[in-house]
């Protein structure tokens, strides 16, 4: 999804800023964040998500859900001309079923990528950074699409980065950027970027996501409803049994 910036910082002024001035530290960065987007109290309540909608990649749309529930469990399910694509986490095993790589039985993935499926939680990884054993730190500023951002650096305890470049004005990421540690992406550079923000039960969601690899589009995603706190059945998250 390309990036619709003058909407995102427009929705996000409508909410009500609290520094005047620019943050002087990563805390204040975060703690505005939180504010903007419903609260930190809100976002901890929140133990189960739902998003679906439409996703792109080499000029076809496709539907595509995900879901996710604390503390890491996800599926992706993509139906892409009559074919379902897979990507999931059970907690334990990360597996996956991939009919356009030849394979339509489901397959557990190696060793290196259940490790980095680990790593990713349901919550925020902001969120009470410093319980879950990360670090932050702001680097300076650094243009993004003709904004002077402030460059705020998480270093997970496992020793992973990811950088959020902040609005100074909305305290809002307008990009973030990780380096997969395991995957075809390998030690690449992915900047996702997010746009379209709605009001859900209180809580502000970016609806559309697009991720660049050197500046390139790869994929983009467009969600049109979310539902949180939904039932989810832990079942659909299992290697499946034959």
């Amino acid at each position: 999804m390309k990036i619709l910036q003058v909407i995102l910082l427009a929705m996000l002024t409508s909410l009500g800023t609290g520094y005047v001035a620019h943050a002087q530290t990563a805390d204040e960065v975060i703690d505005q964040y939180f504010e903007n987007i419903g609260g930190k109290d809100a976002w901890r309540k929140i133990k189960s998500m739902k998003m679906s909608g439409e996703g792109a990649q080499m000029g076809m749309t496709f539907p595509m859900t995900i879901t996710a529930k604390h503390p890491n469990k996800s599926i992706v399910v993509v139906d892409i001309q009559g074919k379902q694509l897979i990507e999931a986490f059970d907690g334990e095993v990360a597996w996956t079923i991939n009919p356009f790589a030849g394979g339509t039985e489901p397959t557990i993935k190696t060793e290196e990528e259940t490790k980095e499926a680990a790593k990713e939680t349901f919550e925020d990884d902001l969120l009470d950074y410093a319980d879950k054993g990360h670090s932050i730190a702001l680097d300076g500023t650094e243009e993004v699409d003709g904004v002077e951002t402030l460059k705020l650096i998480l270093t997970k305890k496992e020793g992973d980065e990811v950088i959020y470049f902040f609005d100074p004005d909305n305290f809002v990421p307008i990009m973030t950027r990780v380096f997969p540690q395991a995957g075809p992406m390998k030690g690449q550079a992915i900047d996702s970027y997010q746009s379209d923000y709605e009001e859900v039960e209180g809580l502000i969601i970016p609806m559309s996501m697009e991720q660049k690899i050197g500046g390139q589009t790869m994929m983009s995603m467009t969600f049109k409803e979310v539902e949180l706190d939904a039932e989810v059945d832990d079942t659909i998250f299992n290697f499946p049994k034959k």
